[in-house]
């Protein structure tokens, strides 16, 4: 609820503390049967340039996220809601492992 009614900048704790955590913060959260959650509110309200460190985390395995159960529902408002250039990584890396979507 927080993210929703805070202005973007008031938010920016939350991404500091996961990319403090690395890239594995970004998946973790991402996997998580409440975080996925967090994650979509992130990437819906704060800014793009706030959220790249996030989305570059989890760019690393987004082949795998594409198929978990939480994860596939984050990588799905990253093609909704991030930048034109973070859609062609995502695409670029699922097109060689489409055979196992």
């Amino acid at each position: 609820k927080y993210i929703v009614t805070m202005k973007p900048t008031a938010c920016q704790f939350v991404v500091d503390e996961l990319t403090r955590q690395g890239a594995m913060g970004a998946c973790r959260l991402a996997r998580h049967k409440y975080g996925y959650r967090v994650f979509q509110r992130l990437l819906e309200h704060l800014m793009p340039q706030q959220t790249a460190q996030l989305v570059e985390g989890i760019m690393l395995d987004c082949v795998s996220l594409s198929m978990h159960r939480f994860g596939t529902y984050v990588m799905q408002h990253v093609l909704e809601y991030c930048t034109d250039a973070q859609h062609k990584r995502v695409i670029a890396a699922l097109i060689p492992q489409i055979a196992k979507l």
